[in-house]
Parts: structure tokens; sequence; C-alpha cells
């Protein structure tokens, strides 16, 4: 079931005399800073909160509170700096979800982190890739995110234990970058069968960028 209406995300260039190669060169730092801040909450933050809580599941909640927290500034300075500014439309039907299943369209390398800086927390499928990058493994471990490569069965069972306690998870059914803003990718069928095996309603995100530097 698909609530209605849907949120968007819209990814604009903030001055438009703004020099384009400030741009280009405000986004290369932007992901240099991305990468170390993640390699430096997997150093200091989430170890502490190992110490502290002891019990999984509270500190998973934690870490994705920390990430989404963490995300929110990240997109405040592309904003100051004035390499992208976040605009969102209907975003209080995220915030206020509860159990859910949020897909979203992919056009830009930030998209999870646009997303997830508008949330306090929320579970994500995400590529089995990012649990070997050296800079965001520490990152997607303490927060418990789930591997897209998993075996069906255990996606499906991890899904439903999460939300059934009432965490959301983001899913992007494409599986891989939109080729284009006229139209998806081929829809992987993961979502699909999650919906129909949870019984999740389903609330759909739009992601719009109106410039190439973030692509």
């Amino acid at each position: 079931m698909t609530k209605s209406g849907c949120a968007e995300i819209v990814q604009s260039t903030q001055h438009r005399n703004l020099n384009w190669y400030w741009r280009l060169f405000g986004t290369g730092l932007a992901f240099s800073i991305f990468g170390l801040g993640g390699l430096f909450m997997a150093l200091t933050i989430f170890p502490a909160l190992m110490v502290i809580l002891r019990n999984r599941a509270k500190r998973r909640k934690y870490a994705q509170l920390v990430i989404c927290r963490g995300f929110r500034l990240f997109v405040w300075m592309l904003d100051v700096t004035g390499v992208a500014e976040v605009k969102t439309r209907h975003i209080d039907r995220l915030r206020n979800a509860s159990g859910v299943l949020i897909i979203a369209n992919h056009p830009t390398l930030l998209d999870v982190v646009m997303i997830l800086s508008q949330l306090d927390r929320c579970q994500c499928v995400v590529k089995h890739q990012l649990f070997r990058n050296p800079f965001l493994f520490g990152v997607v471990r303490a927060a418990g995110f789930i591997r897209n490569d998993d075996n069906p069965e255990n996606l499906i069972t991890q899904a439903r234990h999460h939300l059934r306690e009432g965490a959301n998870i983001m899913i992007f059914p494409e599986g891989t970058r939109t080729p284009s803003k006229k139209r998806l990718g081929k829809l992987q069928r993961g979502v699909a069968n999650i919906a129909i095996e949870t019984h999740a309603d389903l609330i759909p995100v739009v992601v719009h960028c109106n410039h190439d530097t973030l692509k």
C-alpha cells in the first residue's frame, strides 16, 4: 500500500552567479570532508557507544541518530559554502512515519545523505561495497544497515524485524543511479518482495537535482 502523496527533495545551486569552478572545487572538498567525517565517527563516536550502551539494538538507534545529525551538519555546510541548497516539500510525511518503506529515485551521489539529514533515524538497504569502504564501513556497520547482496530470505527477515520495531527502511529500488531526469532505471524485485512479505506501507520520495557537480 502506498501512502497518499510523496515527499520531495530538491538539490539546487544556491547562487546561480557562483563560479562553476568554485562549485567543482567545493564539491571535491565536500566529498573529502564527508569521507573523513565517516572515518572520524568510526574511530571515536561509535566505539564510545559500544562502551556506554551494551544493548545492541539501542546502540544502533543512537548510531543512526548520530549519522542523521552528522548528515544534517554536512548539508548545512553545502548550503553555507554555496555548493548546493536543499529544499523539501511534504517532508513531514517522512518525519511522522513509523514502520514504513521509504522508496526513492537516485539521481546523485548524495541522495541518501539528503534524505537522512531530514530524519532522526532510519534503517537503509545499502550497496555491499560500502562494507569494504575504508571511510564508510564503520558507519554502515554501526548503524546496522542491511546489505543489498544478502540472500532474499534473510533480507526480508531483517526488514520485517526492523519494521516491527517501528523503524523506517529506505531503499533505492533501481539499485543504482537513476539514468536520467525523464525516466527511472529498471526496478529491482527486492522492494516488491519486502513490501509483499511484510505488508509495509510505502512512502515515495522524489529527488530532483538541477546541476551536474553532485551527479
